[in-house]
């Protein structure tokens, strides 16, 4: 407390409630303008996905042709996996590369469809990565309350996220 000019007076030094609400409504606005930019919009959302995937699906190609061996890849349930080829011809899935680990996707996105080669690929069913480095064409669509993107490759196996 400091004396005012009337040495019978004291006044009380604080903050008022005028100020305490001001303070608390600029921190509601900053929050709420951070929360909005962190969570991406349907349309990022699902193109994020579809750009994490490509990078994968053509390291997987590359991989494919790097150890000589088959590799395929496979969704069900909005979740993938991958498989090798064993010598015996059955496919393996790959347990034991964390590269390679079964994923679900994020954020809410799901998978529409997978062609390969223009054919509708039924969920479950393996698209393939040959070690010759020659693959079919594929699309993959991916969306997010209707929001969609789509991944494809060419025989090369160049990526595109669209």
């Amino acid at each position: 407390m400091t004396p005012t000019s009337d040495p019978g007076i004291f006044r009380q030094r604080g903050f008022t409630l005028v100020e305490i609400l001001v303070v608390l409504l600029v921190i509601g606005v900053a929050t709420a303008v951070v929360a909005a930019n962190i969570s991406p919009d349907n349309r990022q959302a699902a193109k994020m996905e579809a750009a994490r995937l490509a990078d994968l699906l053509e390291t997987t190609s590359e991989d494919a042709q790097d150890s000589v061996q088959t590799i395929a890849w496979s969704e069900q349930n909005n979740a993938y996996s991958f498989w090798r080829k064993a010598e015996d011809g059955s496919w393996q899935p790959i347990t034991d590369d964390d590269l390679y680990r079964s994923r679900a996707l994020e954020n809410g996105v799901s998978f529409v469809q997978v062609k390969v080669g223009g054919v509708l690929l039924p969920e479950g069913e393996r698209m393939i990565f040959h070690p010759s480095g020659v693959n079919r064409p594929f699309e993959i669509t991916l969306q997010r309350n209707g929001s969609r993107s789509v991944i494809s490759s060419d025989a090369l196996n160049r990526m595109s996220v669209k």
